[in-house]
């Protein structure tokens, strides 16, 4: 109300007292209606006294103490930098703190990677209040900055599609159409899609020597294998008797010479 008052010239305490009562309304209009009637009958009611009563009716009555819970609890978390200082300022003029008590409770409520950035500040740059909320700025601001260029890049970014990934489901060339054996077996052991074996061109059937298919798929009925028994000599043919009879008489004559 001071302020309102300053811009007029010559305001008397009748007018400010009006002026005062005016604005109030509720249990305070209440309350003002005594001083309303001693307004009107010109009783002395000076606006000093009436600013005095109030704040003892209406006022905080332990106003330094809410300031300090105040300050204690203030943290800047998502607050800018700018903001963070703005409250500082304000519940700290309330407060008869010493210089190096708000130096201790503004940096307890910067944010995590402030104090992080402000420990690398000489000390004897930031031994005050003051030159401590200059840097603690700087470093704020800058922050702030880095972290809308993140942004803006995170949104304009869109992810390319690699050769892998617009590949991925189509499958590998066979051994017979140009690809590469080790590739093949490769796309086998990480599970990803075989190549088409029963198409013409892939794989050729040992059992029917037909393409298009592999031996243990092929519907024909497997062919019969004879395996030649074979002893470690040989059979000799039957001696016949007229043979035998010259073989014994030569033998019998040998033994007599």
């Amino acid at each position: 109300m001071n302020l309102y008052f300053d811009q007029f010239d010559a305001v008397t305490e009748k007018q400010k007292v009006a002026a005062m009562l005016s604005t109030l309304s509720g249990s305070a209009g209440r309350w003002a209606e005594a001083y309303v009637k001693k307004n009107l009958d010109n009783e002395v009611v000076s606006y000093r006294t009436l600013c005095f009563e109030m704040e003892q009716m209406w006022g905080i009555a332990d106003r330094e103490g809410k300031a300090i819970r105040e300050l204690d609890a203030l943290k800047q978390e998502t607050k800018t930098i700018t903001e963070y200082v703005a409250l500082f300022r304000q519940k700290s003029a309330r407060c008869r703190f010493s210089d190096y008590d708000l130096i201790r409770r503004f940096r307890m409520g910067l944010q995590q990677r402030v104090r992080d950035q402000l420990a690398h500040v000489a000390a004897a740059s930031k031994n005050t209040l003051e030159t401590l909320i200059r840097h603690a700025i700087e470093i704020g601001q800058n922050l702030e900055e880095l972290d809308a260029e993140k942004k803006a890049y995170r949104s304009q970014w869109t992810p390319r599609a690699t050769t892998h990934q617009s590949t991925q489901g189509s499958a590998p060339k066979t051994v017979s159409q140009g690809g590469d054996a080790m590739d093949v077996d490769a796309q086998k052991q990480k599970g990803g899609p075989r190549p088409q074996v029963n198409q013409p061109g892939g794989f050729k059937c040992y059992r029917c020597g037909k393409e298009g298919h592999m031996a243990r798929n092929c519907s024909e009925k497997p062919k019969e294998k004879f395996v030649k028994a074979t002893t470690s000599e040989e059979k000799k043919p039957e001696e016949s008797v007229e043979a035998m009879i010259r073989r014994v008489i030569a033998e019998n004559m040998k033994k007599d010479f």
